[in-house]
């Protein structure tokens, strides 16, 4: 499944809110708690809790905000957040979360359903279908709303691709266009990462999620069986996908040793080495790369 964010109410405590405006109890006595990922200041995810949270005070509804930013380097988040979860003193009220994580959470016990919420707010018509079943548990309830969805792209400089006299207008196809570019780079432009593919357990999510699972989507094979409720296993799919990103590395097209294994690599690419010219494509990264 994508990485989609996502905001639903916790369970363990009163006053489930999904940041709609929905009636719920109140929780009198005690400032609704929201928790999330923090990547800064500046983050985006960080500037809309504190004008949500703003705009929620001054309706007044006799009732204080509290921001819990939970930094998120490597999967911390995740860990967090179900350690806060485990116990009702601790557990937030509100949690914005991936997708990816509201099924165990729900089988944990860890969520309310927002079924009666959102039929009763005005403004959930205007979600489309994908949408609203976006934030659907494997039990049929809705537990979320979700406020927005990241796009998986496969990056690649002009500048490097100039040096390289590869064209500025490139609309690759198959794996072998983005292996040709990147033996086309390794050969005229030495001192560039032809291509970067996080394969390493270092990595964590960007690994599974932005490396071997968007190639994997490239095939024929998926992960999951939904109908028979089974992981796909060993898939000819998965062999591929895991034979491109050996070509990739034992033909030296990737990062270095050294890079890959470094936990701090990903946000080394994205904030330093892709403005800076030094990476010719990127594989899995998406519409929050920009931003960095």
């Amino acid at each position: 499944m994508p990485r989609r964010p996502v905001l639903g109410a916790a369970a363990g405590l009163l006053g489930g809110l999904a940041l709609t405006g929905c009636g719920i109890a109140s929780g009198a006595g005690r400032a609704l708690r929201v928790a999330y990922p923090f990547w800064g200041e500046d983050d985006i995810v960080h500037r809309q809790m504190k004008d949500a949270a703003r705009a929620y005070e001054k309706r007044g509804r006799g009732r204080e905000v509290e921001l819990i930013p939970i930094p998120d380097q490597q999967g911390n988040f995740a860990t967090k957040i179900e350690l806060m979860q485990r116990s009702a003193p601790s557990a937030p009220d509100v949690v914005f979360q991936d997708t990816v994580m509201t099924n165990a959470d729900v089988q944990a016990g860890y969520l309310r359903p927002l079924d009666e919420q959102v039929r009763a707010w005005p403004d959930w018509k205007q979600f489309d279908k994908t949408a609203r079943s976006a934030t659907r548990a494997d039990d049929g309830h809705i537990y979320g709303v979700l406020t927005g969805t990241d796009v998986r792209a496969v990056l690649y400089d002009k500048r490097v691709f100039a040096a390289a006299g590869l064209p500025a207008a490139w609309t690759p196809r198959t794996w072998d266009d983005l292996l040709d570019a990147a033996r086309t780079i390794h050969r005229r432009v030495p001192k560039v990462t032809p291509i970067n593919v996080y394969a390493t357990k270092a990595l964590g999510e960007a690994t599974t999620t932005q490396g071997l699972l968007m190639l994997l989507y490239g095939t024929r094979d998926g992960f999951y069986d939904a109908k028979a409720d089974r992981w796909a296993g060993d898939t000819p799919g998965l062999r591929d996908s895991l034979r491109f990103v050996d070509t990739v590395f034992r033909e030296r097209l990737g990062p270095t040793q050294q890079m890959s294994f470094s936990p701090t690599a990903k946000d080394k690419l994205v904030s330093e080495l892709l403005p800076a010219g030094q990476v010719g494509i990127a594989v899995g990264e998406g519409s929050w790369t920009p931003k960095t």
